[in-house]
């Protein structure tokens, strides 16, 4: 379980990048991407039903499994969790969401 603390090193290692030039809804949409890959699922959510949709736009990226992937393969795109079969996969569990494993990353090349 990761503490408040523990988000003071996570975002030290974030770098800092200049003020995006991006609409709103673009910036909206990456914002709703990286809070669910740090587990803000709960604001996520929030912010999701606090704006209207057609103010976010929605980031599209390809994103898989990375779990047993050999150089030159692609990941897959599916997720034991989606198919129901976490018994599937040792990572997996019960009460978490793809987006929480460290398998679960951007395809690339795409």
């Amino acid at each position: 379980m990761v503490k408040i603390d523990d988000f003071v090193d996570i975002i030290d290692q974030i770098p800092v990048i200049p003020k995006s030039e991006f609409p709103l809804r673009d910036q909206l949409g990456i914002l709703l991407v990286v809070g669910s890959r740090i587990g803000l699922f709960d604001a996520v959510d929030a912010t999701r039903q606090l704006i209207s949709t057609d103010k976010i736009k929605e980031v599209k990226y390809g994103y898989g499994c990375h779990c047993d992937v050999d150089d030159g393969e692609q990941p897959m795109d599916d997720c034991v969790i989606d198919t129901g079969n976490i018994h599937d996969c040792i990572f997996a569990g019960k009460d978490i969401r793809k987006e929480q494993c460290k398998y679960w990353k951007i395809i690339k090349n795409k």
